[in-house]
C-alpha cells in the first residue's frame, strides 16, 4: 500500500496486507488513549491525518475486507468516531460515519461495533441540535440492543443515557430526570459497572434537575461528580474540567453572579492549560465568565461592554468552527443580544 495516498494498491492487496493497515491505524488511535481533547496541535494533526487514512480505506468497496478486518475498521472507525464527539468536533464524527456506511451495511446493524458507530453517529447529530434525527436513531438503536443483550444488560447503558439526554435537549425534562435516576440507580447496583458512564449519568442528572429549578440539589450532585473524578482520573481530567463549567454554567442561568463566578474564574486557567485556548470547552468557560461578571456587577456598564468584547471574539470562532447554525454558536449569539440591549438602556 502506498505510504503517500494511505489507500493506494488496495484493489490488489491480499486480506492479510488490509487486515495489516487496518491494523496499523488502530493502534496508532488506540495510542491516543481514547481522548483527543487535551492533545497539543501537533498530535491532534496527526490523529486527523491517521483519520482521513481510515476514511480512505473505508472508501474501497466493502468486498475488499475479510471479516476480521471488516470488524476490526468498523470498531476503530467507531473508537475515532467518539473521540470527535467528545472533542466537539461533529463534523469529523459525522463525515467518518459517512465512510463507513457501507462496511455498516455488510457487517449488519447489530453487529457489536455498527452498534457503537450508530451510537456515535446519534451522538454527533445530538449535540448539533438535530434533536429529532438523534432520537429516533437512539430509539432504533437501543431496541437492538436490547434483543441482543437483554434489557437490564450494562452495554445498553450508554444508549440510554443519549437518549434521556435526547429527550432534555427537546423540553422532556421530567421524562429525563426519571429516565437517568432509573439508569443511574440500576449502574450503581451492577458490580462491573463503567464508573466513567456512571459519572456522565451524574452529571447529566445534575442538569436536568438544575434545569428543574432544584439548584442546590443540582449544585450538590456536581460537586459530587468533580469530587468522583479528580479521584478516579485526576483534578484536571478534561471531563473533572468540563463537570466544574457546567456547574458554574448552571449558576449563570439561575442568575447567580457570585456563585458562577466562584466556579468559572479559577477553571479559566485551568482550561487553557489542558485543553488549550481555542477549545470548545475553553470558548465556553470564557464566554459563561464574562456573563458571570456581568451578574455579579448589573449596573457596571463597562463590565457589559467588555462581556461583549469576549463574546464577539468567542463567536467570531465558533462561526468559523462549528458553524453558523451550531448551539454554541447560536448561544453566544443570543447572550450577546441580550447584553447589546442592556447597553442600549438610558
Amino acid at each position: 500500500m502506498s505510504r503517500r495516498s494511505g489507500t493506494a494498491g488496495w484493489e490488489t492487496a491480499g486480506p492479510s496486507q488490509v487486515f495489516g493497515a487496518v491494523m496499523a491505524l488502530r493502534n496508532v488511535v488506540e495510542g491516543f488513549g481514547g481522548d483527543i481533547r487535551a492533545q497539543p496541535s501537533r498530535r491532534r494533526k496527526e490523529f486527523d491525518q491517521v483519520v482521513a487514512r481510515l476514511r480512505g480505506a473505508l472508501r474501497h468497496p466493502p468486498e475488499a475486507f475479510d471479516e476480521a478486518c471488516a470488524a476490526l475498521s468498523a470498531s476503530t472507525a467507531a473508537a475515532a468516531c467518539q473521540m470527535y464527539v467528545d472533542a466537539r468536533d461533529e463534523t469529523a464524527a459525522l463525515g467518518l460515519v459517512e465512510a463507513a456506511r457501507p462496511l455498516m451495511e455488510r457487517l449488519g446493524p447489530r453487529h457489536h461495533d455498527v452498534m457503537n458507530l450508530r451510537r456515535a453517529h446519534a451522538g454527533a447529530l445530538l449535540a448539533q441540535g438535530r434533536r429529532e434525527q438523534a432520537e429516533t436513531l437512539l430509539r432504533a438503536l437501543l431496541e437492538d440492543e436490547t434483543r441482543t443483550f437483554g434489557r437490564d444488560d450494562p452495554r445498553t447503558a450508554p444508549t440510554e443515557q443519549l437518549l434521556h439526554w435526547a429527550h432534555l435537549a427537546m423540553g422532556r425534562l421530567e421524562e429525563a430526570e426519571s429516565g437517568l435516576r432509573t439508569l443511574r440507580t440500576r449502574l450503581t447496583r451492577h458490580p462491573h459497572a463503567d464508573r466513567a458512564l456512571l459519572r456522565h449519568i451524574e452529571c447529566k442528572l445534575s442538569w436536568t434537575v438544575g434545569r428543574r429549578h432544584r439548584l442546590r440539589e443540582s449544585a450538590d450532585g456536581y460537586d459530587h461528580v468533580i469530587a468522583s473524578r479528580a479521584r478516579e482520573f485526576r483534578p484536571d481530567h478534561p471531563d473533572a474540567l468540563d463537570a466544574r463549567h457546567s456547574k458554574g454554567k448552571m449558576y449563570v442561568l439561575h442568575g447567580d453572579g457570585p456563585a458562577a463566578h466562584a466556579v468559572l474564574s479559577p477553571l479559566l486557567p485551568d482550561m487553557r492549560r489542558v485543553l488549550g485556548p481555542r477549545s470548545p470547552y475553553t470558548l465556553e468557560t470564557r464566554k459563561y465568565l464574562a456573563l458571570a461578571r456581568t451578574l455579579t456587577r448589573p449596573d457596571d456598564l463597562r463590565e457589559h461592554r467588555r462581556a461583549r468584547r469576549v463574546l464577539r471574539h468567542v463567536l467570531r470562532v465558533q462561526t468559523r468552527g462549528p458553524g453558523h447554525d451550531h448551539p454554541d454558536t447560536r448561544d453566544t449569539r443570543e447572550w450577546l443580544t441580550a447584553l447589546s440591549d442592556i447597553g442600549k438602556r438610558p
